[in-house]
């Protein structure tokens, strides 16, 4: 989990700072006027912004929590499992059928791979969990 927060706030910081470098790196467009100078390329910049600032949120929660959020055990890695499979799937179908870029698939493998850690992760906290049987 530290890892991945710290990759969160890497990226988080690069989508704040110079959202028109991530726009390039998936060949999308931030707006779609004629004019750098125009609001719709601004508007496009700031939505890339707002999501940075959530990325940057969560990855210093990842980094600086990562002890706490290991303790709670499977159910923990389960969700976080969960959510990095869908993710991972969104990011391959839009790296598919829009993107088609080198940084896409990046972004498709970090998913991929975060998903498997934490599968890993859940079935090992899983197996020492103590299991309750009746009596």
């Amino acid at each position: 989990m530290r890892t991945q927060g710290l990759v969160l706030l890497f990226v988080g910081l690069l989508m704040m700072l110079a959202p028109p470098v991530v726009a390039d790196g998936f060949h999308a467009e931030a707006g779609f006027a004629a004019s750098l100078d125009s609001p719709e390329v601004f508007a496009g910049y700031a939505l890339l912004r707002i999501w940075g600032a959530f990325m940057l949120i969560l990855g210093a929660v990842l980094a600086a929590g990562a002890t706490a959020l290991a303790a709670e055990g499977a159910a923990m890695m389960g969700v976080l499992f969960v959510a990095h499979l869908f993710a991972g799937s969104w990011a391959f179908m839009q790296q598919t059928a829009i993107w088609g870029s080198f940084i896409g698939w990046i972004l498709v493998a970090f998913l991929v791979g975060f998903a498997v850690a934490y599968a890993m992760a859940a079935w090992n906290s899983a197996s020492r969990e103590e299991v309750l049987e009746p009596a």
